[in-house]
């Protein structure tokens, strides 16, 4: 095995690490939600509230 081979394995383990982290990072923040409700939440919920009441 010459010593181009192995910077290339050791290149393609580095990419695939970081692609695996980059996976987990996107999997742990999608499955995060704040408690209650959002300020973005409460302004959609204040207006239709104020369009259903003349």
């Amino acid at each position: 095995m010459s010593s181009s081979d192995h910077q290339v394995q050791i290149q393609l383990v580095v990419i695939a690490g970081a692609a695996m982290l980059a996976l987990l990072v996107a999997t742990t923040l999608s499955m995060y939600k704040p408690r209650g409700m959002t300020p973005y939440g409460w302004r959609k919920q204040n207006e239709k509230r104020i369009r259903s009441h003349p």
